[in-house]
């Protein structure tokens, strides 16, 4: 953990690959280094997030390059960048498994903020995501013979919604990492 300005990243993979990184995500998986792979609704939703630096080294390992406090680098770069690199390792691994080809033309959605500075902006980022599941008991509302309703949060509304699905559906979705 550097003493240096931290950015959090995430990117997301386009609609369009889901089924295929859901048919083969032992492959697909190991391209994306994936922490979350489910949205609050619980639906399917791959998404890198990663801690970044905001700087790095030289070279010959001698001088730290900083960024700026508030900017890493162009959203769009980054998105262009992944998406290529996944093409790539993707076809590599999984040569037999045909995508369509506009698939490769949708923008990825990248998004970058600034997370701190230093240890504890480090400690306080791992802390979000050790030992987390994709639903706890408390967001669990009402079950019957029929139906689960639970309780997610519309980050978009930035309020808190409920959703009922059948109880198959629910267990088809995930429960835990």
């Amino acid at each position: 953990m550097l003493p240096v300005p931290y950015f959090h990243v995430t990117v997301t993979v386009p609609e369009e690959l889901r089924i295929a990184l859901r048919r083969h995500q032992v492959d697909g998986y190991g391209v994306l280094a994936v922490l979350h792979t489910w949205t609050q609704r619980l639906v399917f939703h791959p998404h890198v997030h990663c801690l970044v630096t905001g700087g790095g080294l030289s070279d010959d390992g001698a001088t730290w390059h900083p960024t700026g406090k508030t900017f890493l680098f162009p959203k769009s770069a980054l998105a262009t960048l992944v998406r290529a690199r996944f093409r790539e390792a993707f076809a590599k691994l999984c040569p037999d498994v045909d995508l369509p080809r506009h698939v490769w033309q949708i923008p990825w959605v990248v998004h970058i903020t600034p997370w701190g500075e230093g240890q504890q902006a480090a400690l306080d980022y791992l802390a979000r995501y050790a030992f987390r599941i994709a639903i706890t008991d408390n967001r669990i509302l009402a079950v019957d013979a029929e139906t689960v309703t639970f309780r997610y949060k519309d980050r978009a509304a930035g309020r808190h919604r409920k959703e009922t699905v059948s109880g198959q559906e629910f267990m088809r979705r995930p429960r835990g990492p």
